[in-house]
């Protein structure tokens, strides 16, 4: 049969293209809606997704069947990542972005700061401009790379978001990322951190954090932790996110 190389759909979802200035990067806002968005009024809690191109379906369906189950509200699922083709692309793009100094076998990388600037002065404001999010509600899941931006955006910007999702973070320069008390946040901060037991990588580098994090981390991030048992390091995305979505959806964000 013919081949036809059209992206799969996926029902209730669109994709739009936001230019960064600061950046000078395009990047697709992958985009799912609350059943009955079209007919209400109503304003809804973001889940930011980072690395859509691999985890925005994963993150949409988990929202859904979530709130089916009566375990979080209705979200407003959007993923975020560069425009690419192929799963080796994203990687390569994954690390200019979320990654805070250059590594070492990644040319162009290192460039968390400017995608943290993106993200809060034009990435974020366009989402809310264009979508009808609910003031203050705001939660950003990150799984490796993807998890370790995201504890950097608690380190710099803890009020950018309401609560953090971070599974299997990526650590390799663990105190690069712990917050400190010329960071502390304006309000309490729930925080989810998740590992795999069988992650042997990525496992002490985030026992390390988590206890640096209690040891010197502000009094307002409110942490839960989370260890799955017979779990690697990329199945702890599915279930992390699953697990921090219910810990952190009664958390108070005041």
């Amino acid at each position: 049969m013919d081949v036809d190389r059209t992206a799969a759909k996926v029902v209730g979802t669109h994709v739009r293209i936001v230019h960064s200035e600061i950046t000078g990067a395009d990047y697709e806002l992958s985009i799912a809606y609350p059943d009955g968005y079209e007919e209400a009024s109503d304003r809804y809690p973001l889940l930011l997704v980072l690395d859509a191109p691999y985890f925005f379906a994963h993150a949409w369906l988990t929202s859904l069947v979530q709130f089916y189950d009566g375990h979080i509200p209705q979200m407003l699922v959007v993923g975020i990542g560069r425009p690419c083709e192929t799963l080796s692309e994203w990687n390569g793009l994954r690390e200019i972005d979320f990654t805070p100094v250059p590594l070492e076998d990644s040319p162009g990388s290192g460039h968390a700061d400017d995608f943290l600037n993106a993200l809060e002065h034009e990435l974020l404001p366009e989402i809310d401009a264009q979508l009808r999010t609910a003031p203050g509600e705001r939660t950003i899941w990150g799984h490796s790379l993807g998890g370790m931006f995201a504890l950097y955006v608690l380190q710099h910007r803890s009020d950018l978001f309401s609560r953090y999702v971070a599974t299997s973070p990526s650590l390799h320069d663990v105190h690069r990322v712990v917050p400190s008390s010329s960071s502390t946040p304006t309000r309490s901060v729930p925080v989810f951190i998740s590992v795999g037991e069988e992650d042997l990588e990525h496992r002490p580098l985030v026992d390390a954090y988590v206890a640096a994090l209690k040891d010197s981390g502000p009094e307002e991030i409110d942490l839960t932790t989370r260890l799955f048992a017979d779990t690697g390091h990329t199945t702890a995305a599915i279930l992390g996110l699953v697990h921090g979505l219910q810990a952190l959806a009664g958390s108070p964000t005041t």
